[in-house]
Parts: structure tokens; C-alpha cells; sequence
């Protein structure tokens, strides 16, 4: 008796470690809505806020205090081509990119996000500051 109830937990503990391998794990991070998830949060709290450990985002702190200023952003990581984006164009904007950097540029008050997204669909965020 003590036999079966051994084997019956043993296989109930392999179940349910199977089970979290296959349903616990993603390939790449979902960023289809990406617009949502910043829509109403306080941005600032987190400056150095990044979906992916594969892609990053240097300088990892940007303050630009003043409209029409400019940071170079560069990125690390990365597999093929990497897009740059803004979450507010109305806040900013990426002047010029090309796969490893992109200048932004504040174009009013009011934090911002700048994405990149590589060939993989690799996503990092960096918050602009923008006081």
C-alpha cells in the first residue's frame, strides 16, 4: 500500500512539474500591447524599466529639461535589425537610428518612452525624463 501512495505522489510531483516547464515558459515577451500598458501608469516610477534581458537601452538614466534637447541612445544586445519608437510622439521624437543607436529629441514636458525592438521581437523601453 505504502508503495502505491509513494509512486501515486511521485508521479503527481512530475506531472506538475512538466506542466509548469510547458505552461510557466515563453520564447519572447508579448509586446502587442505595449501602448496598454504604459496608458495611465505613472512611467517615472521606474526608469529603468526593460521587457527584455537580451536588449538594453544605455544611458539607463536621461533627464532632458528642456524642449528641442537631445540624447544619443544606444542599445546592447540584440539579435538583427533593432527598431526605435516613442511611446508620446507629441513629447518626442527619434530624429535618426540606425540598429545599434538613435537620437531623441524632447519636444515638450511630460516623461516619455522611447522602444526598441529587434529582429527577434526583442523589446526594451527607456523612460525620458522630462521634467
Amino acid at each position: 500500500m505504502m508503495r502505491i501512495v509513494t509512486r501515486a505522489l511521485l508521479f503527481a510531483l512530475l506531472c506538475g512539474g512538466i506542466l509548469f516547464v510547458v505552461l510557466g515558459c515563453e520564447d519572447k515577451p508579448d509586446t502587442e500591447n505595449v501602448g496598454d500598458f504604459f496608458e495611465g501608469q505613472d512611467i517615472s516610477a521606474d526608469p529603468s524599466m526593460s521587457v527584455s534581458r537580451v536588449l538594453t537601452i544605455y544611458p539607463s538614466d536621461v533627464t532632458l529639461a528642456v524642449n528641442d534637447s537631445v540624447v544619443e541612445l544606444k542599445v546592447l544586445g540584440g539579435r538583427g535589425n533593432v527598431t526605435w519608437s516613442v511611446r508620446n510622439s507629441s513629447r518626442g521624437a527619434i530624429l535618426t537610428s540606425n540598429p545599434s543607436s538613435a537620437t531623441y529629441r524632447r519636444s515638450a514636458a511630460g516623461d516619455n518612452v522611447v522602444i526598441a525592438t529587434d529582429g527577434a521581437g526583442n523589446t526594451a523601453f527607456r523612460v525620458i525624463q522630462q521634467p
